[in-house]
């Protein structure tokens, strides 16, 4: 027995799903459209907007102001009582051998550390604490993705450092992969808000 719908049937079937379908997006439409949804929109729109942009900017500044849990202007006595004696221990530069990384805490005249170099001696990835998602081996490519471009770069032979001054970060590369991160003091206010808003985009 032909079981097979008529052509008018089919049409018919067709027509009311059209139908359905039709009435769905008018109903969403007319609820998009309704005056209550349209005043409170662009509200509810701003105000994520403005919780992103808070949220973002808390998430930057504490990435720019701790590294591992360990404060830019910590002191030397708060140094030795969190990491211990360090291995090599001078006036302004105590360098800690941590396994799989190097620590080094450059201190200036207040005994406070104005930098914190951190240098993976392999390729353990978690040798040193990330900056904002960028840690050892995250690609140059990367980086530049994420952050934009740096504000200065050098070469020391077979190393490239790239800084962010506004963000008071460098990183190491060899081979085009993140080795070393060093966090130093802002030397280019001007650049912090560019920096930290291109980091917040997606």
């Amino acid at each position: 027995m032909d079981t097979k719908p008529s052509d008018g049937e089919v049409k018919r079937r067709r027509r009311r799903t059209g139908e359905r379908s039709g009435r769905g997006l008018t109903t969403a439409s007319s609820f998009l459209q309704h005056q209550g949804v349209s005043k409170f929109a662009p509200l509810v729109l701003g105000a994520a907007a403005v919780l992103y942009v808070v949220a973002s900017g808390g998430w930057i500044y504490h990435a720019a102001t701790q590294t591992g849990g360990l404060p830019r202007g910590l002191s030397k006595t708060d140094t030795r009582y969190i990491l211990g004696t360090p291995g090599n221990e001078g006036a302004s530069q105590w360098v800690y051998e941590r396994g799989a990384s190097t620590m080094v805490f450059n201190y200036n005249d207040r005994e406070q550390a104005e930098s914190i170099l951190c240098y993976a001696k392999g390729t353990n990835g978690g040798a040193c604490p990330a900056f904002l998602g960028v840690g050892i081996n995250t690609t140059e490519d990367a980086i530049w993705t994420m952050m934009g471009a740096p504000d200065a770069q050098k070469y020391y032979g077979d190393t490239k450092v790239i800084a962010y001054s506004g963000l008071g970060v460098q990183f190491t590369l060899e081979r085009f992969a993140v080795k070393g991160i060093a966090f130093i003091p802002v030397s280019r206010p001007d650049l912090t808000i560019f920096q930290a808003g291109r980091l917040m985009l997606p």
